[in-house]
């Protein structure tokens, strides 16, 4: 059984802003919905994944909590939003599933058990999101653990491409996307925490802040170094 997550009536301070909110909470999701379409279309034409591992299983374990299935938003183009990419984002973990496991063919153990090591940990995740909205509150838990999936997405996804060193499975076009969808995150951060900081003001903290410029610097990281291995793998085809 569902339950909505809802917070009080917006301040009077808070209502010139809120078609933005809105519009913002619009754009990520469809930045991060065309991201997650271009993730699928990838894996399944380069038989890999560009999702890494952690990163895709607090993603999706979100997305199950508080995209609609468990803790429904009161917002609805946020409702809209994290349903749609909770759809998109199946699609993404069954084409990782079916067609990633290749690039774990040096470790017998990973490659054989690669659908059940995602099952685990995305069902562990799942768990844990349930145990912090119980002890923090659902809209709190909500917001603390989406900016930890970010953190975990811009990171983890930086430290595989060095790992790898190859651009295979993703592309500088998906990674606008993605920056796009997560800039428009951090806007409707901003504005809530400044002007509902009744509700939102811990959006605006310095844990909160430290994670968005980790997640930013390591966002933009993976742009340059992306470039860079893109234009080796173009000298190394013209050879």
């Amino acid at each position: 059984m569902t339950t909505t997550f809802s917070v009080p009536p917006p301040p009077e301070e808070y209502l010139p802003y809120a078609s933005l909110v809105d519009n913002l909470v619009l754009g990520m999701g469809a930045g991060w919905i065309t991201c997650y379409i271009g993730l699928s279309y990838r894996a399944m034409k380069e038989k890999t994944y560009a999702m890494a591992f952690f990163a895709q299983c607090s993603n999706i374990s979100w997305e199950f909590v508080y995209g609609g299935l468990i803790y429904p938003p009161h917002n609805s183009s946020e409702l809209a939003s994290f349903l749609g990419g909770l759809f998109f984002n199946f699609l993404v973990q069954y084409t990782t599933v079916r067609y990633g496991r290749e690039e774990w063919a040096h470790s017998p153990f990973i490659y054989r058990h690669f659908g059940k090591l995602y099952a685990a940990t995305i069902t562990t995740m799942i768990i844990g999101n349930l145990a912090f909205a119980k002890q923090i509150g659902t809209y709190q838990a909500s917001f603390y653990i989406a900016t930890i999936s970010q953190l975990l997405v811009s990171v983890g996804c930086l430290c595989q491409l060095l790992v790898r060193g190859a651009t295979r499975g993703f592309s500088l076009k998906l990674w606008a996307c993605r920056h796009l969808g997560s800039a428009c995150a951090a806007g409707c951060f901003y504005f809530r925490s400044q002007y509902w900081p009744e509700v939102f003001g811990f959006l605006g903290s310095p844990t909160m802040a430290w994670m968005w410029g980790t997640a930013w610097v390591a966002d933009i990281a993976y742009a340059v170094f992306f470039w860079r291995f893109q234009q080796q793998e173009k000298a190394l085809k013209t050879k």
